[in-house]
């Protein structure tokens, strides 16, 4: 009798201490005004304005599905579609969802504008033909490994609400036990 109350007591500090754990995670919230980012202007000079980082990161997807609408071959473009709309489903939950991971500073800071870039040159070279057989499989590769490594970064966003249902799935099932339930 007296272990399993010292058993039921040492999983519940167990649970505590990982929400508290998960509640207590560093890093900064959004501020917009605290927001800084470097914008070029009409002339090309970069100027410090302040910006609400959703609304920059947004305006790369809009430049990139621009892009893409542009884009005669299909199959790069519908690469760049899974792409952006994993970018989109990010960008959501960062900024709607409040969710943090570990990388995505550099998603918003440098991936987002180099694919943007990316996919811009591109549009520009296919409009002139200037794409051949190799410039389009090194794109569609680029496109390919964007959309790995997006999946990947858009999961990790969820592996705090993951960790918190496997602690509550655990206790539950513990408790179940104990009961004579299971």
């Amino acid at each position: 009798m007296f272990v399993r109350i010292i058993g039921i007591i040492a999983l519940i500090w167990l649970v505590i201490f990982i929400f508290a754990r998960i509640s207590t995670r560093k890093g900064e919230k959004y501020s917009p005004e605290k927001a800084q980012s470097k914008v070029v202007d009409e002339a090309g000079s970069p100027e410090k304005k302040e910006t609400d980082p959703y609304k920059a990161a947004m305006g790369h997807v809009k430049a990139i599905s621009a892009s893409l609408y542009q884009i005669c071959c299909m199959d790069i473009r519908n690469a760049g579609m899974r792409v952006l709309r994993i970018a989109k489903d990010m960008l959501r939950e960062k900024y709607e969802g409040k969710k943090e991971c570990k990388g995505y500073a550099q998603f918003e800071r440098y991936y987002l504008p180099t694919l943007r870039k990316t996919v811009d040159n591109y549009s520009r070279m296919e409009e002139k033909d200037m794409t051949d057989l190799k410039i389009r499989a090194d794109m569609m590769s680029y496109l390919q490994s964007c959309e790995e490594a997006f999946s990947k970064l858009y999961a990790s966003m969820f592996s705090d609400d993951i960790l918190n249902m496997e602690v509550q799935m655990e206790a539950m099932n513990i408790t179940m036990k104990r009961d004579g339930l299971l």
